[in-house]
């Protein structure tokens, strides 16, 4: 017997221990007479990069939000915007995560328009200062 290695980035997953072999039919883009269309979606899989991002977020919509927004960050204190906004709502993004090198190394590919700011230092410095931020309890008035 062989060992097999298995890893599952999300989505939906069909293992087949005893299957010689598997097929999937996508149906879509029907047209009334029964013929294919012939309009291509585009592809909607993840990168190696947004797969290993999504060890920390199920959800695959609130992903490609966050994909998204990541894309958009020109500068390190906007990823720690970002990467605060999606510790709020992940649970598996704790606060000492978050600061963690094995986390931060996923974000430069993720932020193509970061060009200066990159070191793992230097975008801790920017969410351990977006969360405190964001985590800041408040004032009561007086």
């Amino acid at each position: 017997m062989s060992d097999i290695i298995v890893n599952i980035y999300g989505g939906n997953n069909q293992i087949l221990p005893n299957a010689t072999e598997a097929n999937q039919y996508y149906g879509g883009g029907h047209k009334g007479d029964g013929s294919q269309g012939s309009d291509k979606q585009p592809s909607t899989a993840l990168t190696p990069e947004a797969q290993r991002l999504s060890l920390y977020i199920d959800n695959v919509e609130a992903l490609r939000g966050y994909l998204t927004l990541l894309s958009q960050c020109s500068s390190a204190r906007e990823v720690g915007e970002v990467v605060a906004l999606m510790a709020q709502k992940e649970p598996a993004l704790t606060s000492e995560e978050i600061v963690k090198e094995r986390f931060i190394s996923l974000l430069p590919p993720l932020a193509p328009q970061l060009t200066k700011g990159t070191s793992t230092d230097n975008l801790r410095i920017h969410i351990d200062a977006a969360w405190r931020k964001r985590c800041r309890p408040l004032k009561s008035p007086r």
